[in-house]
């Protein structure tokens, strides 16, 4: 099995290198610019060749500098591919040590209209290529040793492709190279800063005072931390062995001054992450201090599954910087609040009155939406298609109706239509406002938004939405009341249709877990577990679905085919199935051409993927009834 996957990942690579080398050649490849986290799109391309490199025992890092704008402009799709090849390259040539992708600005943005030139540079300490071989290196089909007794494979394009994608972009691309020192590859561009960029070298309030003593052997991550430490006005004390670690540990607890941490990665020169572990808490002393892992991929499981240290907080390698201070403001009890604000994050939010009704046949999502309502104070009646929708807006007063525009037996246009008919009908002056109608639904174009409120709708709200994206819009047709505060949430909830953007581009897992947090997020007290009750509604009858998929490819109903995609694409992605959800969102797609017949080779990888899914949700759900 495992060389079949190789065999056919190496195969997806050769022709994915052979299109895009055609596409360029042929000048039908386009940039599109779009607005951008730059340090978030590098720190996660290299979390995504994270596990390769570390199972190769190299150390893995990214490292943004703190003085470089992150908010920026350009093609997150085409900066993350050079990164990746880049990045590839440097893991399959190194044996031992580092890999390591570094951004700076060469040249600041101007005060007035202008880019700023950043440089991208990965770095290894591989065994170096020859002055001959650098002058091959960015040729089309060209290999740096090109025998036929050579280790690794490859076209021979990725290189090229990178530096034809840099200049589309603007930029230039290079490499500096010693043989037995390692390579350097790196890449200018320039991109025009955001508007409004975020504010760089300002003190976190929340960490003031605190004190970070790290039990670190390696000595760029040792420099990467004090980096990241910096701007939140914090020098953290460094050991590279387990002794002077806890001697430090000591000292600052017997100086006057704030909340001290302990930093532990994975190894020290002299003793491993989890001799310091039982150090600190065989000591009544240091074991009241807060402390914070540092763990590769390759250990994350064996981690969690830990029977002592399994609760303690940890975060994966390579460091993230948004991931990194979240880890330290929760280690604090701090929780940052979900937007930039001046408010306090214990003041009392605001909670909403008022009654809803939510038009949506997913099970899955009517659970999710519900319960997000709820946490914001709505009570809700939930209707399975746009004549039930119909139907309770006529029985019962609502102040809210959230309707989805694709459901069976009526659509959500047409249920709005017949409800605007009905209100007119009523007139005189007994009759109250008209009931806000906000659109849910997947499609997210200008002409969509156009559409929806030409139907009468009053307001748009595109899948997936997260719970703060909700409650904007939900709190602009309802009132608000003092309450208690809405516990906060460390990642947004997500409810809808289809899988972030961002995450397309990604070679996903079975399931991403992530997804899950979000859901776990909206657990209260005393009331059943939601993940589980989630997971128990999918697996019911989803395999439905992909029954009613592949009987309607094969009698050629186009709408029966769309109507079992959408479905399970939309509980799918929202459980973190994306590969199963991105393929659903294919077949949905043909679908809507009229003819299904192009759909048919998905149906296999579509069935196997949910078999993997499903073997996923199930081994959650007897853990958790364990």
């Amino acid at each position: 099995m495992e060389t079949i996957h190789n065999s056919g990942d190496t195969l997806l690579a050769l022709i994915n290198d052979i299109l895009d080398f055609s596409k360029i050649e042929a000048g039908k490849l386009e940039i599109q610019p779009a607005a951008l986290d730059l340090r978030d799109l590098v720190e996660r391309t290299a979390e995504q060749l994270a596990e390769r490199a570390q199972r190769k025992g190299l150390q893995l890092l990214a490292e943004y500098d703190p003085s470089a704008p992150t908010a920026v402009i350009g093609d997150p799709i085409r900066i993350r591919q050079i990164l990746t090849n880049l990045l590839g390259n440097a893991i399959k040539f190194t044996q031992q040590g580092d890999v390591r992708v570094h951004v700076t600005v060469d040249v600041p943005p101007p005060r007035e209209a202008g880019p700023a030139i950043f440089r991208i540079a990965v770095s290894d300490t591989g065994t170096g290529i020859s002055s001959e071989g650098q002058a091959r290196l960015f040729q089309s089909f060209s290999q740096v040793d090109g025998s036929s007794t050579r280790v690794h494979g490859g076209t021979g394009l990725g290189l090229s492709i990178c530096k034809q994608l840099s200049e589309l972009m603007g930029g230039t691309i290079g490499v500096h190279s010693v043989i037995g020192q390692g390579s350097t590859f790196w890449v200018t561009l320039p991109l025009p800063v955001q508007a409004e960029p975020d504010a760089l070298h300002v003190p976190d309030p929340a960490l003031t005072g605190v004190r970070i003593c790290a039990a670190v052997n390696h000595a760029v991550t040792r420099q990467l931390l004090t980096r990241y430490l910096a701007p939140w006005g914090i020098t953290p004390r460094t050991a590279d062995t387990g002794a002077e670690f806890l001697e430090q540990v000591m000292n600052e607890l017997a100086t006057e001054g704030g909340q001290v941490i302990a930093l532990i990665d994975e190894a020290c020169t002299d003793m491993s992450d989890i001799e310091l572990l039982q150090a600190l808490t065989s000591d009544s002393t240091l074991a009241a201090v807060p402390t914070l892992r540092l763990v590769s991929f390759v250990r994350r499981a064996e981690v969690e599954q830990d029977p002592v240290f399994g609760r303690t907080p940890f975060i994966t390698k390579p460091l993230r910087y948004d991931a990194f201070h979240e880890a330290l403001l929760g280690l604090l009890g701090k929780i940052p609040l979900p937007s930039a604000s001046s408010t306090p994050a214990s003041t009392a939010q605001p909670q909403l009155t008022g009654a809803v009704l939510l038009g949506e046949d997913n099970p899955v999502n009517q659970e999710i939406a519900t319960l997000m309502l709820e946490s914001l104070g709505c009570s809700v009646t939930v209707a399975q298609n746009g004549r039930e929708v119909v139907d309770c807006a006529k029985k019962s007063r609502y102040d809210l109706i959230l309707m989805d525009c694709q459901m069976p037996e009526m659509d959500g246009f047409e249920a709005t239509r017949l409800i605007r008919t009905w209100e007119a009908e009523l007139g005189g002056g007994t009759s109250t406002q008209p009931i806000p109608i906000v659109a849910l639904t997947a499609h997210a174009t200008p002409g969509d938004r156009a559409h929806c409120l030409a139907s009468g709708m009053s307001d748009y709200l595109s899948k997936p939405f997260t719970m703060e994206q909700l409650q904007r819009v939900v709190t602009s047709w309802l009132a608000q009341s003092a309450a208690p505060e809405i516990p906060a949430q460390t990642g947004s909830t997500q409810a809808g249709d289809a899988p972030p953007a961002d995450a397309i581009h990604a070679a996903p897992p079975t399931v991403d877990r992530q997804a899950w947090h979000s859901i776990t997020a909206l657990q209260r007290p005393g009331k059943p577990d939601m993940l589980a009750k989630v997971l128990t509604l999918y697996l019911k009858d989803s395999q439905q679905l992909v029954d009613q998929l592949r009987r309607g490819v094969a009698a050629g109903q186009a709408q029966l085919v769309n109507e079992a995609a959408h479905s399970l694409k939309s509980r799918s992605a929202v459980l973190g199935a994306v590969s199963l959800s991105d393929l659903c969102q294919q077949i949905e797609a043909i679908s809507r051409r009229g003819s299904v017949m192009d759909a048919e080779p998905l149906l296999d990888p579509l069935e196997a993927s949910f078999a993997d899914t499903c073997i996923v949700f199930q081994a959650e759900l007897k853990k958790r009834a364990a």
